[in-house]
């Protein structure tokens, strides 16, 4: 155009140039760069308009993932506004035109967290392994804890990507690989942080950013390069959280990285190789090695009052036979008060595994019927519903170095056991606690079984008379089947019944089971914080306390803020807000207990606005009440708990709505 012509014989002031680019979207080419730099990345030349930019993003998209595709890290803030750009705002409104691509946010920054003394060990660590893979010039990052897809970040195609890079400046660049998890292919955002180190005694350890997938063989090659050391070493790895522990690795060893146990932050050692014929013990099935003199605690003996408790339990066992139990002398070194008070190291984050450990360990019975050895003749290596008695036999191992220990150890064995026989628990994520236990309960049990063969056996159903009759037949028929001392410490029925609503038949049944899921005690009252801003600018926000009712909705909170603030509950917005943004809005006619959309721990905030809010707030004018006012510039001089009036990013910059 002619006005653009013209500007060119000019000396344009800064920014002029991009305001005229979007107000003619043309794809003409541009000639400024005699007067001005445009300080765009790949030049403002070969930038696309808006339209251009979407069909050509369009076309790009990728839906399935595949194994080895290479996909991309954004951050969820600068994404959200480019998209909006070029796919054009709603009832005419224009966005403005994304600045540089900017992920620095979504990194470990090894600069920033030594601002803080309040940061974790591994916060710690991480930022030590990030500032070393700067040092060694690795075009690798490390992503922080915490993160959320469609919160924090997005996931782009390596295409997409790629057009993002020739469309505008920034990065850093964070690219993941699709794996394949157990629950399917997988973008894996945080791989493994590892070290490579030649010999114990070498400060210098390079960093290896690698998959959680890859074989241990590919590991020691990769690490052998790292460490610039010889064909003719070997390897081991340290631990990280407790460096005691050191692990042979095989460089034929084909087993993925999580199979065999890798924990994140560890240090792959090289060395030269020496005589291990007196110092090297190898635990049986795990294949981790322990350096060092050999010095192999042999676990109590139980005592004979413990046996007492097992006879008893044993209706197999009579009367005879237990008192020879009692009369037997006692063994050697029996278990005395104050044993069994062993600390069991966290890995990652491994309590839920550790506190039911614990819970099992100081079950005295089960205890002593694991130390004595008498599950060995109960062992039923051959029950289909069982694990071939590993689980018995490691759970037996873990107890022998819990009861005859008097410091903390690291169950790592246990560990890969559960998670080969129980995928759910792979990893060293958080896990439910009482699925763990139940978990251990039911395997152990069916190790132990004494019935080899099971009978079929029917249900008993009573009509509601005879109860105790029933329950009766129904253990007697249950124990056809099942047969363990776990079953008798552990187990119980519980009494179902069921009423037909026409003819008023009752039918009555007894239901084993081995847990019982207890809710706490709950209060009929909850409190809910809100934060009320109102419609005058010079009114700074008010934090309140409000109770209610557990079947109370959102339009009470709106209306109780309406009476406390003489307001209209028509006219006030309720919100969640997460780090400066709107998370979400709330509904009329969501609960405000802890299982509806609202959140008793969220951060609620309370908008006052100059007209009644439409009744599809929450769909698509939300959109738009985000984009006008979510970062509109906005200065207060008022201090808040919210980070919405620390400076830019407040709610009342930019006109009503």
């Amino acid at each position: 155009p002619h006005g653009l012509a013209k500007c060119k014989q000019r000396q344009i002031p800064e920014g002029v140039e991009t305001r005229l680019k979007r107000v003619f979207h043309t794809s003409a080419t541009i000639q400024l760069k005699d007067n001005f730099d445009m300080g765009s990345s790949s030049d403002d030349e070969a930038r696309p308009d808006p339209a251009t930019q979407n069909k050509l993003w369009t076309q790009t998209e990728v839906s399935d993932l595949k194994l080895g595709d290479t996909w991309f890290v954004v951050d969820q803030k600068w994404y959200v506004s480019f998209l909006s750009y070029i796919k054009g705002g709603a009832d005419g409104y224009i966005p403005r035109e994304p600045p540089d691509l900017d992920n620095k946010a979504l990194v470990v920054d090894p600069s920033a967290q030594a601002k803080y003394d309040n940061v974790s060990v591994l916060e710690e660590a991480e930022a030590e392994f990030a500032e070393a893979l700067q040092k060694h010039k690795k075009r690798e990052w490390v992503l922080r804890r915490g993160l959320q897809e469609g919160r924090d970040f997005a996931l782009i195609s390596e295409a997409q990507h790629k057009l993002l890079r020739s469309w505008y400046k920034g990065g850093p660049y964070i690219a993941r690989k699709v794996v394949q998890a157990l629950s399917g292919k997988v973008v894996e955002l945080w791989p493994l942080q590892l070290w490579a180190q030649l010999d114990s005694r070498d400060q210098e350890r390079r960093p290896m950013l690698v998959s959680r997938t890859m074989a241990v063989e590919k590991l020691w090659e990769l690490g052998c390069k790292e460490a610039e050391a010889g064909e003719g070493m070997e390897a081991r790895l340290r631990s990280h959280v407790d460096p005691s522990h050191v692990q042979r690795v095989d460089k034929s060893e084909t087993q993925s990285l999580e199979e065999f146990g890798v924990e994140n932050l560890s240090v792959l050692v090289f060395s030269e190789r020496r005589d291990r014929r007196s110092n090297v013990f190898q635990s049986a099935g795990s294949g981790s090695r322990i350096e060092g003199p050999i010095s192999l605690p042999c676990p109590p003996p139980v005592s004979a009052t413990g046996m007492d408790i097992i006879a008893s339990l044993d209706e197999d066992t009579s009367e005879e036979e237990a008192a020879n139990r009692r009369n037997a002398p006692q063994a050697q070194g029996e278990i005395e008060h104050g044993k069994g008070l062993c600390g069991l190291g966290n890995m990652g984050n491994t309590c839920f595994m550790n506190s039911s450990l614990q819970c099992l360990s100081n079950s005295e019975p089960l205890t002593r019927y694991f130390l004595s050895g008498q599950w060995k003749h109960d062992l039923n290596t051959d029950n289909a519903l069982g694990y071939s008695g590993t689980l018995a036999q490691e759970y037996s191992s873990l107890l022998s170095e819990i009861w005859s220990k008097q410091e903390s150890l690291y169950p790592r064995s246990f560990k890969s056991m559960i998670a080969r026989y129980a995928p759910q628990f792979t990893g060293y994520s958080q896990h439910d606690s009482q699925e763990l236990l139940a978990f251990l309960l039911d395997g152990l049990h069916e190790d132990t079984n004494k019935i080899r063969k099971k009978p079929p056996t029917e249900t008993p159903k009573g009509d509601g008379t005879n109860d105790a009759e029933i329950a009766a037949l129904s253990w007697e028929r249950y124990k056809l089947r099942n047969d363990s001392v776990v079953l008798d410490l552990f187990s119980g029925q519980y009494r179902s019944e069921l009423v037909c609503p026409k003819c008023g038949n009752v039918s009555v049944t007894f239901d084993p089971f081995n847990n019982i899921t207890v809710q706490l005690p709950q209060s009929n009252s909850v409190t809910v914080s809100v934060t009320f801003h109102a419609l005058d600018p010079l009114t700074p926000p008010a934090k309140v306390d409000l109770e209610f009712s557990r079947t109370h909705t959102v339009s009470h909170v709106k209306a109780e803020l309406a009476r406390r603030f003489m307001s209209s509950a028509s006219n006030i917005v309720l919100a969640c807000v997460w780090y400066s943004e709107f998370r979400q809005f709330y509904e009329d006619t969501d609960k405000i207990w802890e299982y509806g959309r609202l959140k008793l721990d969220d951060d609620i905030h309370a908008f006052e606005l100059d007209t009644e809010v439409p009744p599809d707030f929450s769909n698509d004018a939300s959109s738009r009440f985000r984009s006008n006012y979510s970062t509109s510039n906005y200065s207060s001089n008022y201090s808040s708990s919210s980070s919405l009036y620390n400076g830019g990013g407040g709610i009342y910059g930019g006109g009503g709505m």
